[in-house]
């Protein structure tokens, strides 16, 4: 189930981590209603420490404008009035509220965090207020309260972006380094909290915290009122932040200077692609960034579109003229980058996806990036098969593991050990005729940011395998390999930390990619889906409207190449009742192996093939377009 909010509990501690990553987690009417629901809950279950959180992209956009055509000013003062009741609820729940703010809060999302007790992040956090540019006064006497008179009135004024430094600064925000420290930090606020008796925590917080008898609502209520028009104002306010450039509504989520600003590097529109940026290297390069559902056309994915994973910092490519192949007799041999083109050469189209792929999708939280489904790509690679590149260096036979060591190298946190990026082989996988050392992907030469000058492909396998800027083969007859990305980081573990195994074959997997989560549709509308499934085939994909009860097959539209995506589509179902609508799809692939309602849980989160699910609107068509 798609739901805007999930639930965790830890300890005395309950997390809400808003769920609209396609909206940067913006305030639509559903999930205000749901978190007044779950203030309601937590109230009823005597909650003592109530967490809020979003991703690390996105704490909150604001409030939700994505069908700003279909309001009216009597239904935006009704919605604003009922966001407005739950920030007062929030700013004197009878329990102690944590916001945990990893990316950006704007608005009505900034908002949302200044009325809670505390509010802890990272150093990717920010703050934007620009309400008051269309006339919206909210939460303006909590800012002050936390900031001061003086600044809060040039923030609200300006509508400036406050970064995670400035924040600090102002005592707006408390920033930790990272995910785990931040967790410390609510274990740290809920141990202090448990000291006292529950029957006196809600004596000791109104004691402690600004006195609001209903002031925040009053003004804002007179700040919409008092001029005319507020579908008008926020309609205008909307065209003018975005600098007249037209941008689809639901890639926006809502009306703020937050995200409709223009960039703030070169780097971050990535010469116009339409990629995610999730962070930066320390020269300002992406060094992780998703691609979007939407940019993947029937064939592949053009290279400027293809996500990004970076473990370490990009490498000046320069010096790579070539690898050099150890042999396990401990003979060294030069192959330079003109004769490894010169070897017959090999295209394979296939599919590339991060074993991190949907990780942020998981009902239970793990650590690493939280990513959605904007973490695989198909492209067309060419180079020399490693089979052939062996044979011409004349390495022979006896050999177990291949080890492919690349130039980026760097310290790993939070274990803080120094290492170079290494992967190891299997000999019947290295020797496969699609595995590939490449120089070329969709025509053209890899980019250095894509792992050129050479770039390891290993079909059917996850990214981790995919070696950027390859340097070095070393043959080992030992089974197995010990480096750090194989033995600790990219395994599938127990909670405990226990390894089972190497994270290798990508899982079976389908994705719906018409239509996208919260879109409107009719009738006619058309389901296009991708599926595919590592090693094997995909043989079916089904599909379920009614949450898993039953399900029906979808058709497939074109076969896939070998190590590709297949193509399919079905109708829906004719009579459906109008209005929301969950769709989930799922694969089985020709080894019979099935996509799962959350899959086989590890700790690193790694593989979450999990069924995909996407919340619609079916709509009637008028008359007139029937």
């Amino acid at each position: 189930m798609t739901a805007p909010l999930h639930r965790s509990q830890a300890n005395d501690a309950r997390t809400l981590e808003l769920h609209r990553p396609r909206r940067a987690n913006a305030l639509s009417t559903a999930l205000v209603d749901a978190l007044h629901n779950e203030l309601d809950a937590a109230i009823a279950d005597k909650v003592t420490v109530l967490a809020i959180r979003g991703n690390d992209s996105h704490f909150c956009a604001g409030f939700d404008l994505s069908d700003l055509k279909e309001e009216t000013d009597a239904t935006l003062l009704q919605r604003f009035c009922r966001l407005g009741l739950l920030l007062e609820r929030l700013a004197n729940a009878p329990f102690v509220t944590v916001a945990i703010v990893e990316g950006s809060a704007v608005g009505a999302g900034a908002d949302l965090a200044v009325a809670c007790d505390h509010r802890i992040g990272t150093a990717q956090a920010s703050f934007r207020f620009p309400g008051a540019a269309f006339g919206a006064v909210l939460g303006v006497h909590r800012l002050a309260s936390v900031v001061g008179q003086s600044m809060a009135s040039r923030t609200v004024g300006s509508g400036a972006r406050i970064d995670a430094a400035a924040a600090a600064g102002c005592g707006l925000l408390a920033v930790k380094h990272d995910i785990d420290a931040l967790a410390t930090e609510v274990q740290r606020i809920s141990a202090e909290t448990a000291r006292v008796p529950v029957a006196t925590l809600p004596n000791l917080l109104a004691a402690t915290r600004p006195i609001d008898r209903g002031e925040g609502l009053a003004q804002l209520v007179r700040s919409l009122v008092t001029q005319p028009g507020i579908k008008q104002r926020i309609s205008a306010f909307a065209e003018t932040s975005r600098g007249g450039e037209q941008r689809r509504t639901r890639e926006v989520g809502c009306v703020s200077i937050g995200e409709s600003r223009q960039p703030e590097t070169v780097n971050e529109i990535m010469d116009g692609s339409k990629l995610v940026p999730r962070s930066y290297d320390a020269n300002s390069r992406l060094q992780m960034a998703e691609s979007r559902i939407e940019t993947h056309g029937q064939q592949g994915t053009a290279t400027e579109n293809l996500f990004l994973v970076h473990h370490y910092q990009q490498p000046e490519t320069s010096s790579l003229t070539g690898v050099r192949v150890c042999a396990q007799d401990g003979t060294d041999h030069a192959m330079s980058d003109d004769l490894i083109r010169s070897l017959p050469s090999h295209t394979v189209t296939a599919l590339l996806e991060c074993a991190g792929n949907g990780r942020g999708m998981l009902a239970r939280r793990t650590p690493g990036n939280q990513f959605g489904l904007g973490l695989f790509g198909q492209a067309e690679w060419t180079g020399a098969s490693l089979a052939d590149l062996l044979d011409t260096a004349g390495v022979g036979t006896g050999w177990n593991t291949l080890v492919v060591s690349a130039l980026d190298e760097g310290v790993t946190q939070p274990e803080g050990t120094h290492d170079r990026f290494a992967k190891g082989l299997p000999q019947e996988k290295a020797l496969h005729p699609d595995t590939i050392l490449a120089w070329q992907v969709n025509g053209a030469p890899i980019p250095p940011e894509h792992g050129g000058p050479l770039r390891l492909v290993v079909p059917g396998w996850y990214g981790i395998w995919w070696v950027k800027w390859a340097q070095h083969i070393t043959l080992t007859k030992q089974t197995g390999f010990d480096g750090f990305w194989q033995s600790q980081r990219y395994t599938y573990q127990d909670d405990d930390g226990t390894v089972r195994a190497p994270v290798a074959e990508q899982l079976v997997r389908a994705v719906l990619t018409s239509p996208a989560d919260a879109d409107r549709i009719y009738d006619d509308t058309a389901l296009q889906i991708l599926a595919w499934a590592g090693e094997k085939g995909v043989a079916t994909v089904d599909i379920s409207i009614d949450d898993g009860t039953s399900w029906f097959q979808a058709s497939r539209v074109e076969d896939s190449s070998q190590w590709g995506w297949s193509q399919w589509t079905a109708p829906l179902p004719d009579g459906l009742p109008r209005g929301l609508r969950r769709i989930a799809v799922r694969a089985t692939d020709t080894g019979g192996r099935t996509q799962n309602w959350q899959p086989t849980a590890n700790r690193l989160g790694y593989g979450n093939n999990g069924i995909h699910i996407i919340q619609v609107d079916l709509m009637a068509r008028t008359p007139s377009d029937a």
